[in-house]
């Protein structure tokens, strides 16, 4: 469930561009086009990015502290 809540804006963003694009595409509208390919660009790159995992370190060590010697 998380991990689709992360998704949907870059899901969001590849379709609208690409409807975008599509539309610039076909009536020859040059800005509507760079929109929808900056728009698809941006979801793209949402994709790619990786989730930064937290460093979880163990509250009780697993290997006892050696004795003093």
């Amino acid at each position: 469930m998380i991990a689709r809540r992360h998704d949907r804006p870059s899901r969001f963003l590849l379709i609208a561009g690409s409807v975008d694009a599509v539309l610039g595409s076909v009536t020859l509208h040059l800005p509507l086009l760079i929109l929808g390919v900056a728009l698809m660009g941006t979801g793209v790159a949402l994709r790619l990015r990786r989730p930064q995992r937290a460093i979880a370190y163990p509250a009780i060590p697993l290997h006892p502290a050696a004795p003093p010697s």
